[in-house]
């Protein structure tokens, strides 16, 4: 399997070198069509503690003329044959680090039309059964808005995930109008606190309180907290410190190319000892929530 992740310089969509898709530009523009080269990179999540259990799955795409372009357009709108392309992809990439001792998870971003197809459950599954691995190993992730456009249906699809038994994480908390009821009533497993919000820490105290009532409630609601977007030592160690349970962010680790994630986590133990960037924030961030009073997750 280590052969077969590093036979070529990237691990793409569908196992093969490349997948271009075409996409239409919208009517008011000139017709055209466009080709996207698209692939996953991996960013780790860490623990409160250190500890790396998952990565999130991001997908980058190379215009041939533009160079990297955001790929929030993809996402925007369920596509089944993109999504099933990731989910093969992901788990893919999943079963070959385990083969290699490193029993992490995936958990990838889908389209709020992904929430609403009643065939998701069964595209995960099928994925991670075809790839040798178990339902949890990957887990799927929406924005928070994805709640808000049918309430009822977004609960009932989130149960039918979670009778597969399918982790889902809502993303954006805190950019926007979350549906709490939505959240309290559906199997949501995990919060994670908007980047724009995290980016205001350690600077602003009307941040602080707001990131601190959050996860708050997603204490009392018994589900997890992970802030995405932490860029710095200092916002490690205050999310820490105010009790958040996950934490992503360029500041602790870059997404990896699926090749490179293998080695990256063979040697995070040695990182965690050695006074690297990555290891020394998370490190430092722990024991200033330590020190502070608070537990580490």
């Amino acid at each position: 399997m280590i052969v077969l992740l590093c036979a070529g310089a990237l691990l793409l969509l569908a196992g093969i070198p490349l997948v271009a898709l075409r996409r239409r530009r919208p009517a008011e523009e000139p017709v055209a069509t466009a080709q996207w080269q698209l692939e996953l990179h991996y960013q780790p999540i860490f623990t409160a503690a250190g500890d790396v259990r998952e990565l999130e799955a991001l997908l980058r795409w190379h215009h041939p003329e533009h160079g990297p372009r955001p790929a929030g357009a993809f996402l925007d709108s369920g596509n089944r044959e993109l999504t099933a392309r990731i989910l093969r992809a992901a788990t893919t990439a999943v079963a070959g680090w385990r083969t290699q001792g490193h029993e992490v998870r995936v958990v990838v971003n889908l389209a709020a039309d992904d929430l609403l197809d009643e065939g998701l459950p069964a595209l995960v599954t099928e994925s991670t059964a075809r790839a040798g691995l178990p339902a949890d190993a990957i887990a799927v992730e929406f924005k928070e808005s994805a709640l808000a456009r049918d309430p009822d249906a977004a609960t009932r699809a989130l149960t039918r995930l979670a009778g597969a038994g399918i982790a889902v994480d809502l993303d954006g908390v805190g950019a926007g109008a979350t549906h709490w009821l939505t959240v309290a009533q559906a199997p949501v497993s995990r919060l994670r606190l908007d980047r724009e919000l995290v980016r205001l820490l350690p600077e602003s105290m009307a941040a602080e309180r707001i990131v601190a009532g959050l996860l708050g409630i997603a204490r009392d609601l018994g589900l997890d907290g992970v802030a995405v977007g932490v860029e710095s030592r200092a916002a490690a160690a205050q999310l820490i410190a105010l009790g958040v349970d996950g934490l992503q962010g360029y500041g602790l680790a870059r997404p990896l190319p699926a090749p490179a994630v293998g080695a990256w986590l063979t040697n995070w133990r040695e990182l965690r000892s050695t006074p690297s960037p990555a290891a020394l924030s998370c490190r430092r961030a722990a024991e200033a929530g330590s020190s502070s009073g608070r537990s580490p997750a």
